[in-house]
């Protein structure tokens, strides 16, 4: 049996006093929202190294308006996570950018929303909705949902939120572009009706994939 001494105990308690207090400082002047991603993603650590199931498996999922950051999250996280997962290059980051910043800069569009999802507290997805192609469609774009959040119906109340809202606005249907690796959102996108109306072959961010386009009609 191992046991610190009253001498080693003094010392623990000031090492770990020492050690809280630097992390306090080092958190202080961390936006709020930065401090809900650091937690976000330690929660993940946690989980991966522990081979369990996310914690907070019965937690709700918040759809909140974009605010300050987020736009730049988005950005990172898809870049990040897509190379992560699939290998795609800097090009399918820059087409990310390119698409928040469009975002960002069409507030006239009729169709245009964005949404990031929360559990617990911390980022756990997003969407766009923006003016389609064609007069009346609405365009779903940037879905993501953390790995750590997968299977808590992120991804299904994402995607019926921009259903909802076009169809309040009226548009005569969604689509949407993906890619055939992305398996488990088509599964989304077909449960919901979306059905596959073009696709083609391109090697856009140094992989080889098929695009896929998808459009779910509305009954205005």
């Amino acid at each position: 049996m191992l046991a610190l001494t009253a001498a080693g105990r003094t010392a623990f308690r000031q090492l770990d006093r020492g050690a809280a207090e630097q992390w306090s400082t080092l958190l202080a002047d961390l936006p709020d929202a930065d401090q809900r991603r650091l937690l976000g993603a330690m929660r993940a650590v946690e989980e991966v190294l522990d081979g369990g199931p996310p914690r907070d498996a019965g937690a709700e999922v918040v759809l909140r308006d974009p605010r300050s950051g987020d736009y730049g999250w988005i950005v990172a996280r898809h870049g990040e996570l897509y190379a992560q997962e699939h290998g795609w290059g800097l090009g399918f980051e820059a087409l990310v950018a390119r698409v928040v910043a469009d975002f960002a800069a069409g507030a006239d569009q009729r169709f245009g929303r964005a949404w990031i999802a929360e559990v617990a507290g911390a980022p756990a997805g997003c969407v766009l909705s923006v003016d389609g192609d064609e007069p009346g469609d609405a365009k779903l774009r940037l879905l993501l949902v953390e790995p750590w959040a997968r299977g808590l119906g992120v991804g299904g109340r994402l995607i019926d939120a921009v259903v909802a809202h076009a169809r309040a606005r009226g548009a005569r249907r969604v689509v949407l572009w993906t890619n055939d690796p992305l398996v488990e959102a088509r599964r989304l996108y077909e449960r919901r009706g979306f059905a596959l109306i073009a696709q083609e072959r391109h090697a856009d961010w140094g992989v080889p994939l098929t695009g896929q386009v998808l459009a779910l009609e509305l009954e205005v």
